[in-house]
């Protein structure tokens, strides 16, 4: 493996039991230009002895106790060479065996110039799954005003950011990856979100089964990164980005619509057309099953078409009821 990889992995776990299902997700990714480190806090059950399976393939093995979650996370930047890190804890797994792939494109050169590259998250509890998207133009906003974060696992850091502005801060036993975050968005560090799914995660987490000191940390960590005045900046901008959608969304200036019959989208300004420009959309070939990113965006493309249709039929039904009109003008 080369000296200086594009990407460290970094596993941290104790007593998992579904830590296979998450070293099954690294060692099958097609795009392996990166060293895997595995933390171990001196697990008790069977954990050691799955880890064992794979020791060909980990670069860096560590079984020994900590202090906590980021104390071993810690340990693992310290050890760690790769270019970009990423944060894969037990139990959690990538959306499937080219995510990598997809995400680097086999060289890190196109995201020269930001320091977080992160994607959309799949979560799972109790056997059911969900995607979570994050609103590319909001996402740094919300991170700050509504406690709102990326998902650690989907996200893609520099490791010389560590280096520059220090390891997590273990005093924020479950969100000091947030607080890290909020540190980086202070120094201009800049942001890509990659806008397709990259992690499945668990929400049996710790930060899931602590919700009352998850909030009371998140918190604590806006105030410490930020002044009361910088907070209070962020509170008015994101009111005016509110304030600006109300006002578009009840002034319509702009529209993008779509003519399926000729595969066209046509732009129109103030009710009138402008121009138009042909739809090219990626086709699954017949001969393969489509990807997981593949049926994500396909289920997206649904979920926004039903709320449009609701939204219109919702429309519908009230302009009916102000003008008393019998229920089959609805149609």
């Amino acid at each position: 493996m080369k000296d200086a990889p594009a990407l460290t992995i970094i596993t941290v776990c104790r007593n998992e039991p579904n830590i296979e299902r998450t070293c099954e997700s690294i060692v099958s990714q097609t795009w392996q230009d990166f060293e895997w480190i595995v933390v171990d806090g001196a697990s008790t059950d069977g954990t050691l002895d799955i880890l064992e399976k794979y020791k060909d393939r980990i670069d860096v093995f560590v079984s020994e106790p900590d202090t906590g979650i980021y104390n071993a996370m810690n340990k693992g930047i310290r050890l760690a060479h790769g270019e970009f890190l990423n944060f894969m804890n037990g139990g959690d797994e990538f959306v499937s065996p080219r995510t990598l792939e997809t995400v680097f494109s086999g060289t890190t050169k196109q995201y020269r110039g930001y320091g977080v590259v992160f994607g959309d998250a799949i979560i799972e509890k109790d056997g059911r799954r969900n995607l979570v998207s994050f609103p590319r133009e909001r996402a740094i906003t919300r991170l700050v005003v509504e406690g709102f974060s990326i998902n650690h696992q989907a996200a893609f850091i520099r490791r010389d950011l560590f280096q520059k502005f220090g390891p997590y801060d273990e005093s924020f036993r479950i969100i000091a990856d947030f607080k890290k975050f909020l540190v980086l968005i202070k120094n201009k560090i800049s942001f890509l979100n990659l806008e397709f799914p990259v992690s499945i995660f668990n929400l049996d987490g710790v930060s899931q089964q602590n919700r009352t000191a998850t909030v009371t940390e998140k918190q604590a960590a806006a105030t410490a990164v930020f002044s009361r005045k910088e907070l209070k900046r962020f509170q008015r901008k994101n009111l005016r980005t509110a304030s600006r959608g109300l006002l578009f969304s009840k002034i319509e200036l702009f529209r993008l619509t779509e003519d399926s019959a000729h595969k066209k989208r046509i732009f129109s300004l103030l009710g009138v057309p402008l121009f138009g420009f042909q739809i090219k959309r990626a086709l699954v070939p017949a001969n393969r099953q489509p990807t997981t990113y593949e049926l994500a965006r396909a289920l997206n493309g649904c979920v926004a078409k039903e709320g449009r249709i609701f939204s219109d039929l919702a429309s519908r039904i009230g302009r009916a009821r102000a003008l008393s009109l019998p229920a089959a003008s609805l149609h």
